[in-house]
């Protein structure tokens, strides 16, 4: 039902929110894939979808410390 940036831009967002032994590079990594596949326009979504994501998870700030620091940290971005 959703555009299929949402799940281009999540491959980005999710690989730094629940992988272990996550490292930026990653995140440059998995991008720069994105951008030859998609465009540069996918880097609009994915900045959209990362505060979409801050927002929704937010409210978990005491189950979750680890998560709650990556949506103020997202939204810091912005």
């Amino acid at each position: 039902m959703g555009g299929p940036e949402l799940d281009l831009g999540s491959a980005v967002i999710f690989l730094e929110v629940v992988r272990p032994g996550y490292a930026p590079a990653d995140t440059t990594f998995v991008r720069n894939r994105l951008v030859e596949r998609a465009g540069p326009q996918i880097d609009e979504a994915i900045t959209t979808y990362r505060a979409w994501y801050a927002i929704r998870f937010a409210p978990y700030r005491d189950d979750d410390p680890n998560l709650y620091k990556w949506c103020v940290e997202s939204l810091a971005m912005g």
